[in-house]
């Protein structure tokens, strides 16, 4: 896809572990009382707090099959 659209790639990474867990999970659970606070502890906020401990669950559980890679591509030829 990125060759098709005149790009080249210039790398490639898969995002490790603990950039999941300790930088972007932590983080995100310690705010989750504070955001339904503010959020009146509505009936959406909860569901979105439901959707984001239901993925951290997911993770958590099939973390070795799963991640995410990051392409770095660059415009026309090296």
């Amino acid at each position: 896809v990125l060759e098709k659209n005149g790009y080249s790639q210039v790398g490639y990474f898969v995002l490790p572990e603990h950039c999941w867990i300790d930088n972007y999970y932590k983080p995100l659970i310690e705010r989750f009382e504070l955001f339904l606070k503010r959020n009146e502890y509505s009936h959406e906020a909860q569901a979105i707090v439901e959707s984001e401990e239901r993925e951290i669950e997911l993770y958590e559980a099939y973390k070795e099959f799963i991640g995410y890679g990051f392409y770095i591509a660059q415009k026309g030829n090296l």
